[in-house]
């Protein structure tokens, strides 16, 4: 009975941090979010920050009740999260007017080399596998392990996708910057 208490409240801190994050990161820069706009737009938000409290849910059910975790690894979980996800914040603010979600460039985008970015080239992907890295250590499951090499591979392939549209739009600013910067892992990838 104790446990279940116990597991009941892991449960209920995950959620509200999970759908909070996804919530705030949609609304901390309204003006990027391709959501926002018109009253179609509103609907998808809406439809998109209810998407995210079940997903928050129907993940913390399976972070609760499939597999195994101690509260030590769930501590470190959450501390990666939350910190996944501030460096994320850092490496967005660092972007500024040139953060974007979807990949393509804009007249007013430039190529941002200075903070984070100055040491890799994708600094909010890395972040965001931090955050996904954090649900590992949660739980240790099928779902937590299938979630991290999806978003992996996902990021591998959007790193190779706009790493292409830099170098065709900035050229030799861009070979020069990706020629003392690695893409993901500062030092060695």
């Amino acid at each position: 009975m104790v446990s279940e208490i116990i597991l009941s409240k892991y449960l209920i801190l995950f959620v509200i941090i999970f759908t909070a994050r996804n919530i705030i990161d949609l609304l901390i820069n309204p003006r990027k979010n391709p959501y926002a706009k018109g009253k179609r737009g509103k609907v998808s938000l809406l439809v998109l920050v209810g998407s995210f409290i079940v997903s928050g849910i129907s993940v913390a059910y399976y972070l609760m009740f499939v597999g195994n975790t101690n509260l030590y690894s769930y501590c470190a979980g959450l501390i990666l999260m939350i910190a996944g996800y501030l460096g994320r914040r850092v490496a967005i603010r660092t972007l500024g007017k040139s953060y974007n979600y979807a990949i393509e460039v804009s007249p007013e985008h430039e190529l941002v080399t200075s903070g984070v970015y100055s040491v890799i080239r994708h600094p909010i992907y890395l972040f965001y596998m931090i955050e996904m890295i954090a649900l590992v250590f949660i739980k240790f499951n099928y779902i937590s392990l299938t979630a991290l090499i999806a978003v992996i591979l996902a990021t591998l392939y959007r790193v190779e996708k706009e790493d292409q549209l830099l170098l065709t739009v900035f050229k030799e600013r861009f070979e020069t910057y990706s020629g003392r910067t690695k893409r993901l892992i500062p030092f060695i990838y």
